[in-house]
């Protein structure tokens, strides 16, 4: 008798214990997600999320907050992210960055394949390769050629060793067959200033900090660092135009979740992020930044990752450049 009682019974709990976590997804979100942003406020990461975190707290009904945990070239707030519970509440806005400290950085304490799940690719961030005035070269091919008469010569202002800036001027270097002497500077700003004053050559900045000069006449403007030119700045040639085939270096930002956040939510915060990115509002906003909104997918996001991963990878070996350059 006790037997056929306890079968049923154990069937019963058996069922709600596998119902339970379906009963959970179908109620979330019920309290507020946590944006995390792993860079200090005011910065085109920062301002990103914030943009997304006001429209996906709409669409889903419930506060996004964002909270700054910059250090460490972002790897603090990116640990961080990877160590909190998957369970919907915690996402993370990625960048290019990430993708170049994967191979940059000798020792992590996270890893973006294996501790995050990608949600959606939200925009590209245009970067324009500029130089001062006075340079007796004004396009790429220019540059190039004139990089090859006179070796180690050109001065490359970047913001700092291992950034995506560093990397997108190996990157063409190597593509080029040439050799820039790189200053690292603490951030964009910095270098766009040296340029400015004449101090070093050339750059490839973000277009945000440099449209203003080249439209004055205060900069060069020799090529965009995307695939296709850029609609607010047409008359600017790609690299790939300029002669050099394989130069994108535009940047990137992109929300993943902690890895094991259940597929129904990441499909839902997709969803969010990808309505989001469709309003006109949003699209403006991020044009002001030099910025383009992507519509994705989870795994689109993901095969992109692959590929951002392999290219930096393989300009570092090429380059041998790693964080252990700091140590020198």
């Amino acid at each position: 008798m006790t037997s056929t009682l306890q079968n049923p019974l154990r069937r019963l709990l058996v069922a709600a214990a596998l119902a339970a976590p379906l009963l959970a997804h179908a109620a979330w979100p019920d309290r507020p997600i946590r944006f995390i942003v792993p860079y200090t406020p005011g910065g085109a990461t920062d301002v990103t999320a914030r943009v997304l975190a006001q429209q996906i707290g709409q669409t889903l009904g419930t506060s996004v907050i964002v909270e700054n945990r910059g250090g460490a070239s972002g790897n603090i707030g990116m640990e961080l992210a990877a160590r909190a519970p998957a369970d919907g509440y915690t996402i993370v806005m990625a960048s290019a960055g990430q993708t170049i400290a994967a191979s940059y950085f000798t020792k992590l304490n996270y890893s973006l394949k294996k501790d995050f799940v990608p949600v959606a690719l939200a925009v590209h961030n245009q970067r324009m390769l500029v130089g001062r005035l006075g340079l007796p070269y004004n396009n790429v091919a220019e540059l190039v050629a004139w990089g090859k008469r006179n070796p180690g010569q050109i001065t490359y202002a970047s913001f700092g060793r291992g950034s995506s800036g560093h990397l997108a001027g190996e990157l063409f270097a190597q593509r080029a067959g040439i050799k820039f002497i790189d200053i690292p500077f603490k951030g964009n700003a910095d270098g766009v200033n040296e340029l400015l004053a004449g101090r070093v050559d050339v750059m490839f900045s973000e277009l945000s900090s440099v449209i203003q000069h080249v439209q004055s006449g205060k900069l060069k403007a020799y090529a965009v660092g995307s695939e296709a030119r850029y609609e607010g700045t047409p008359n600017v040639p790609t690299v790939g135009e300029g002669g050099l085939v394989g130069v994108e270096v535009s940047g990137w930002l992109g929300v993943m979740a902690p890895a094991g956040t259940p597929p129904d939510i990441v499909k839902k915060l997709n969803e969010a992020i990808v309505a989001a990115l469709r309003l006109p509002a949003v699209k403006a906003r991020f044009a002001d930044m030099g910025a383009e909104s992507i519509i994705t997918t989870p795994e689109s996001f993901s095969k992109f990752i692959d590929v951002d991963l392999e290219k930096w990878e393989k300009v570092m070996k090429a380059g041998n450049i790693s964080d252990k350059d700091e140590a020198k």
